[in-house]
């Protein structure tokens, strides 16, 4: 299955609100990174991203990359509306910031 943690009830430890799995940014395919290292930092860097979210649309949001393997970044962002997600995305659509 897929890598995408689900929230422990409340939210994350963060005390930030989640964003709803209707609009969960789209992923970045897992099999394309299966069989590949996964390099984690010991801080997240900061990026800005694009990401499509199923309700909302294309976005470009701010965040850190958390994680990278081969050609994808895993990247934790904050919507417009200020809610955390997490999502791999490709390497492509995340720039350091």
């Amino acid at each position: 299955m897929g890598t995408r943690r689900r929230p422990p009830p409340g939210g994350w430890p963060s005390g930030i609100e989640t964003v709803p799995m209707r609009d969960h940014a789209e992923e970045a395919p897992e099999l394309a990174r299966r069989d590949v290292a996964i390099v984690r930092p010991a801080e997240g860097i900061p990026v800005r991203a694009w990401i499509t979210q199923r309700q909302s649309g294309e976005a470009r949001v701010d965040g850190e990359a958390v994680a990278w393997a081969g050609r994808q970044v895993h990247v934790r962002y904050l919507s417009y509306e200020g809610r955390e997600g997490w999502a791999w995305l490709w390497a492509d659509a995340v720039e350091r910031r």
